[in-house]
């Protein structure tokens, strides 16, 4: 879903593009592509520029709309586009890039750290801790399991069809506890490696500590 959302921006600056330069615009052309590229990177007074990397991406959302509507894809084979993107690349200063440490098992305790505080009876439960069993919940659930945030998360706007919400979102229904309770089986309806949605079945083992998925998913 989060793909497609950025495909689908990509494409729709793409028709805007043509639709001021009086361009056609599918199936796209050598002459369109290559007209809205180099605005991609060099910018205009409609847009700022966008890294190569960011125009090599939004190419990739083209090509996608030529396969999803059955048009001819070769043209986006062709060596000239990416000539054109190493090009702009040289033109640009290398920017510093932040340095992004992995999520360790000392973060996800420090994130998780509410529930050792939060009451063990529903009935004192109030609406903001429920909210933070939830996120610790599902902080140490998506650590161990190694989630990506789509398989885990939901849009307010998913809730609209219930019967698709419930085939496609993780809901606690999809978790089961082992009879000696050291690993909890979650089993996710809908995964982006999963090309035939027929469900990947992914073990929580116990593991004891500030992190453990299944002392979260028991409270």
């Amino acid at each position: 879903a989060n793909t497609r959302s950025v495909y689908l921006s990509a494409q729709r600056n793409y028709e805007r593009h043509c639709a001021l330069q009086n361009l056609p615009v599918w199936p796209a052309s050598r002459h369109s592509l290559i007209s809205w590229l180099t605005s991609r990177l060099l910018g205009n007074s409609g847009q700022k520029s966008v890294k190569p990397d960011t125009a090599l991406a939004d190419l990739a959302a083209l090509r996608a709309y030529h396969i999803d509507n059955f048009l001819d894809d070769k043209i986006f084979d062709n060596k000239h586009f990416r000539r054109l993107i190493d090009g702009a690349r040289r033109l640009s200063p290398t920017a510093k890039v932040r340095v992004r440490k992995p999520i360790s098992r000392e973060a996800i305790t420090a994130l998780s750290a509410s529930l050792d505080t939060l009451p063990l009876q529903p009935s004192q439960m109030t609406v903001d801790l429920r909210d933070d069993l939830n996120f610790a919940a599902a902080c140490r659930v998506a650590f161990a399991g190694f989630l990506r945030v789509g398989e885990f998360t939901y849009k307010r706007g998913d809730l609209g069809t219930p019967s698709i919400f419930l085939a496609t979102k993780l809901t606690r229904s999809d978790i089961r506890f082992s009879s000696s309770s050291d690993h909890a089986q979650l089993t996710l309806k809908r995964s982006k490696t999963d090309r035939r949605h027929e469900g990947v079945q992914i073990i929580l083992a116990r593991t004891g500590d500030g992190a453990c998925p299944v002392d979260a998913l028991q409270k």
